[in-house]
């Protein structure tokens, strides 16, 4: 899950959150072997209808066809590409999304697989069109948590000066995941790589 929200434009030495982002996310997909299943969406607020999310690339093993002679892999690098600052849009739908995305992969959750919610994101919710509190998200992950036999990871990912590291800490250990804060933007392709890495099978 990639923030798409409007402090996403921020300048930082001659680039932008945005497009450290997309670096992160295209460095990774060259290192993850083909068997890893990676789908792609983004948050802001609002982005299709009430939803604060939306999908780009639904989920598929990275070294499958996605119906068009196209490799899951390549069309994530396709995609990615057009990740700047036009793409960008609204506040942070975080609470919602996270929330959203663990469910939807819950219900992907296989005896023999190891699913995760890796989101990136540059600040807090600050969901102009309300959503769940704090408090609400942090007691939905703490119950999906101890209501699965193999719940899924949370990986949470800030990166730059704007982010509440307090507030990604608490609902990535509700999660029983992880949360790593970045306040200097530019180490984030190598970091978000490394974290990737090591979730790959």
């Amino acid at each position: 899950m990639v923030d798409i929200s409007g402090s996403m434009e921020a300048e930082i030495e001659g680039t932008t959150r945005i497009d450290l982002a997309r670096s992160a996310v295209q460095a990774a997909l060259a290192v993850i072997p083909d068997q890893t299943a990676i789908g792609l969406w983004y948050f802001s607020t609002a982005l299709e209808g009430a939803a604060d999310h939306a999908e780009q690339v639904p989920l598929r093993e990275l070294g499958k066809d996605a119906g068009d002679g196209r490799s899951q892999r390549e069309v994530l690098l396709e995609v990615t590409d057009e990740l700047g600052l036009q793409t960008l849009t609204g506040d942070t739908g975080l609470h919602d999304s996270l929330w959203t995305a663990y469910e939807y992969m819950s219900d992907q959750q296989t005896p023999d697989t190891i699913s995760s919610v890796l989101l990136l994101t540059d600040g807090i919710n600050d969901d102009s069109t309300g959503g769940l509190t704090e408090d609400e998200v942090a007691s939905l992950l703490e119950q999906g948590r101890q209501s699965s036999d193999s719940p899924v990871t949370v990986v949470l990912i800030g990166m730059g000066p704007d982010v509440d590291e307090a507030a990604l800490e608490r609902l990535a250990e509700a999660a029983g995941g992880e949360s790593f804060v970045l306040r200097d933007a530019l180490e984030l392709p190598q970091v978000f790589v490394d974290i990737v890495a090591r979730r790959a099978p």
